[in-house]
């Protein structure tokens, strides 16, 4: 398993980061079924959090199953549109002349990314608040 243990529990805090980065070392060092049985319970612990998603395609991708990869990288995004590395990993994948580099956190995507990321998510926030105030405001008149 991991070097640096992290033990995983149900309900219990981990840094997340610090997970990446093992996750990172570990398949660095191909050792890819200590890193899935790992992904697995942060999975099971954080079934909310878009990161054991984003590192699960990862490791699909490792395994060579881009579409498995996809899967997860769509799954980490739909959880949390705001998660930059799973954007850039869709981004990745669906780019043929992409020079893959894996985003296990933000610091690995590019800036440009990370800004349009958070620009459309503040855009699409705004456009959500609004209709809400138009919910209410047609609420409050009858």
């Amino acid at each position: 398993m991991m070097d640096k243990e992290i033990t995983i529990k149900k309900n219990q805090d981990i840094d997340l980061y610090d997970f990446c980065n093992s996750i990172r070392q570990l398949l660095k060092n191909r050792k890819l079924d200590d890193s899935e049985q790992d992904i697995r319970k942060a999975m099971s612990a954080y079934p909310h959090s878009p990161v054991p998603h984003n590192l699960m395609g990862i490791l699909l991708i490792y395994k060579e199953d881009k579409i498995g990869a996809m899967k997860h990288f769509r799954a980490a995004y739909a959880l949390d549109p705001a998660y930059i590395p799973a954007r850039c990993n869709l981004d990745n994948c669906a780019n043929l002349y992409a020079s893959w580099k894996y985003a296990f956190t933000e610091t690995d995507c590019p800036k440009e990314l990370g800004n349009n990321v958070h620009k459309e998510t503040l855009l699409k926030q705004r456009l959500k608040n609004k209709q809400n105030e138009e919910k209410h405001h047609d609420n409050m008149e009858k």
